[in-house]
């Protein structure tokens, strides 16, 4: 996607809008997706939206007293939660040359984001929470050296 950005700029219309999507799925299949990728189990429990409807009723009410502890347990995130978003990139690849990344590749970088900054660490070969969670961050721990994907290498 910032690939895309960038080709925005540089072959873009002014004023043109253009949808930087990539592959259509629904939740579940995206979530069971990134635990594939992650070699992690997948979720085995789906909860439906009445059971989850009481605590983003509340969080809603509380976000309005206490933002910083609330912003993403309220309505809108759940109501968010079950929309499909689908979308087409087609304008994108026709006008910009924009390319998708297969979803498998983008949650890789994205995993490798996380091992790289300290927010997730690979213990022989299994992704649990890193350093930075729950601001347990210190500098002084090291983390596992991951290659570092940048924008330049992919333009």
């Amino acid at each position: 996607v910032a690939a895309g950005h960038v080709l925005a700029m540089e072959r873009g219309e002014t004023g043109a809008r253009y949808i930087l999507g990539g592959e259509n799925l629904s939740f579940q299949s995206y979530l069971s997706r990134i635990a594939a990728v992650a070699g992690v189990p997948a979720p085995r429990i789906a909860l439906p939206y009445a059971a989850l409807y009481p605590f983003a009723a509340t969080g809603s009410i509380l976000g309005r007293v206490l933002p910083g502890l609330f912003r993403d347990v309220n309505l809108c995130v759940l109501n968010s939660a079950f929309l499909e978003h689908y979308v087409r990139s087609a304008k994108a690849a026709r006008e910009l040359a924009y390319e998708i990344t297969s979803i498998d590749r983008a949650i890789e970088d994205g995993i490798r984001w996380f091992v790289e900054y300290g927010y997730m660490n690979r213990v022989s070969g299994v992704l649990v929470p890193g350093n930075r969670v729950a601001g347990r961050f210190s500098p002084t721990e090291p983390l596992e050296p991951v290659p570092r994907t940048t924008l330049s290498r992919r333009l």
